[in-house]
């Protein structure tokens, strides 16, 4: 499979963060607020940064939602997975790992996918 890794400058997004909707609810917006964070913190780094994607906070508007999902998950530098006790379950988390495997493969999931688990079930 091959991949390619798009430098930071031709990014629109620093991180496309995946998690499940259920798990985001259940933890009191958890991963809402560590997204915004991360994006405060990527704001003080300087005029050039990019933010975070949150997937499902912020909108697709176009077309096939699974081919809106590719298209911002090939604009993002990074994927963070925050896996509680309802990612599996997801069918939509399982498609965002899959398009970026595709789209990064190895060496896009070895550097720049990072998976943080909520759970001990995760």
């Amino acid at each position: 499979m091959p991949s390619f890794l798009p430098s930071y400058e031709k990014c629109k997004y620093s991180l496309f963060v995946s998690y499940a909707f259920d798990d985001d609810k259940a933890s009191l917006n958890w991963i809402s607020a560590v997204k915004d964070l991360i994006d405060a913190k990527l704001h003080r780094l300087g005029k050039n940064v990019k933010l975070a994607y949150l997937a499902g906070k912020d909108p697709l508007s176009q077309g096939y939602v699974e081919d809106e999902l590719a298209e911002e998950i090939k604009q993002s530098f990074a994927m963070l997975i925050v896996a509680g006790d309802c990612y599996l379950e997801s069918g939509w988390c399982d498609v965002e790992l899959q398009i970026f495997t595709k789209l990064y493969g190895v060496e896009g999931i070895s550097k720049r996918l990072f998976i943080v688990a909520m759970s001990k079930k995760a």
